[in-house]
């Protein structure tokens, strides 16, 4: 230091502690600071996820999971789509986890079988689930089963939460066309929804592919085959889960025991034929006619009565001919009307009933216009014989394969020539680069 002039040595320790002080002073004006600081001051640290909130109870329970142990990881990306989704599921409290919007979808098999003594089905216990609760639930049970593999924490819960996303009536989609949930699985419209939705993500080809599997028994989608596997185990325990939480929250809706029912009606069978003993001849023919009647009313029961599509003929192949080698588009995603093959053209099973309740006023007699034109052998590929009244066919386009069921029909039937039929595939941007496989299972050629 300088001094009257004159240099004076001062030693470090002598202004030690009023450095000390200072640092000191610093640091508890940055502790004040934090302290203070608000939400939007830490947005690029954290983007104020634990201020995000839920009205539904289970979403609200996942989401605190999340935040406290599985955030770390996941991706940003990742992330903001789980939140998405979450917050989608949260507007639509009231979607059932089972719907019947389309004729064909997976969810149909619910009502088939009655699985309580009071002769309720699964469909008639598991609609009361929401499907909000039912996405948290597999979401849940996807991070049980999926082996510590912390990398694909976020694709995980993606699926899980996606899986059934296609249950909620999407005005959206629906304006682009009204008839997409009559027409297409919740599985489908779910793989339409993500692509739609998340386009951006750069995964969003293979989770959508995930999602739209998980009701295929064949499984697939490349490196996310496991993925696939987990997703279609983690929605088929917590089924089971949710079947056996009814029973424990119900207990005097005892299950059906169809196996000791059975047991019991066959038991009294050989009772009643013990009463003919000697009288061979009668007992047999007593077990012919049960299984006659049994046969006769399967057949009263599944088929429509025939209709005469005599007058109505010339409408409705007039209507299909305008279909031919046909696709057409809803939003990002493209699906075949019809396509040729061979000497034939591949009606989706849809357009058929489309143009039936077109020209038939609503109705549809899908059944009976199947059995009509395959004995008037117009319809090639399906054996009514066995109650079979479409064919399975893979299309193999450049990114999918994809079974379509359908109803060939005879090119002649509209005096189209083989050669033209190809000509008339070409113009179709969608469906030139198809390939056309005969599935074997279930036809008769």
């Amino acid at each position: 230091l300088r001094l009257n002039c004159e240099l004076k040595q001062i030693h470090i320790e002598d202004i030690a502690s009023s450095w000390l002080s200072y640092q000191s002073l610093k640091e508890n004006i940055l502790k004040e600071e934090i302290n203070n600081i608000t939400p939007t001051q830490i947005i690029d640290e954290n983007k104020q996820y634990q201020y995000i909130k839920f009205s539904h109870s289970s979403l609200m329970k996942f989401w605190e999971r999340i935040t406290n142990s599985l955030m770390q990881n996941i991706n940003e990306v990742e992330l903001d789509i789980i939140i998405k989704l979450m917050q989608y599921l949260d507007e639509n409290p009231n979607t059932p986890s089972v719907v019947s919007y389309c004729s064909n979808d997976s969810n149909q098999k619910y009502k088939i079988e009655k699985i309580t003594s009071d002769g309720k089905s699964s469909y008639d216990i598991l609609a009361k689930i929401s499907l909000c609760e039912h996405s948290v639930g597999v979401a849940e049970k996807i991070l049980e089963l999926n082996n510590n593999q912390t990398l694909l924490y976020g694709k995980m819960i993606i699926v899980a939460l996606a899986h059934d996303i296609g249950k909620i009536i999407n005005h959206q989609m629906q304006t682009k066309s009204k008839n997409l949930f009559i027409e297409h699985s919740h599985q489908h419209i779910s793989y339409i929804y993500l692509r739609e939705k998340f386009g951006t993500y750069t995964y969003i080809e293979e989770i959508s592919k995930v999602v739209k599997a998980h009701h295929d028994s064949k499984v697939s989608t490349g490196k996310y085959e496991n993925l696939t596997k987990l997703l279609i185990q983690a929605d088929k325990e917590r089924r089971n889960d949710e079947l056996n939480e009814y029973f424990v929250k119900n207990p005097k809706a005892k299950p059906f025991e169809k196996e000791e029912i059975t047991k019991r009606q066959q038991e009294t069978l050989d009772d009643i034929l013990k009463d003919f003993e000697g009288l061979g001849f009668l007992a047999n023919e007593r077990k012919k006619n049960e299984k006659m009647s049994v046969k006769k009313k399967t057949i009263s029961d599944n088929e429509e009565v025939e209709f005469d599509f005599a007058k109505y003929e010339e409408q409705i192949f007039l209507k299909l001919s305008s279909c031919i080698n046909k696709s057409i588009n809803y939003g990002y995603e493209s699906f075949v009307e019809s396509i040729s093959y061979k000497d034939m053209i591949l009606f989706s099973k849809q357009c058929i009933i489309n143009v039936l309740k077109e020209v038939l006023n609503g109705e549809t007699h899908f059944t009976s216009f199947v059995r009509f034109y395959r004995e008037k052998k117009y319809i090639a590929y399906i054996d009514i014989n066995k109650n079979f009244y479409s064919s399975k066919f893979i299309l193999l386009t450049k990114e999918d394969k994809i079974e379509f069921d359908c109803v060939p029909i005879f090119a002649r039937v509209f005096d189209i020539e083989v050669q033209d039929l190809e000509l008339s595939k070409n113009q179709d941007e969608f469906l030139k680069s198809i390939k056309v496989r005969l599935k074997k299972e279930n036809i008769d050629e």
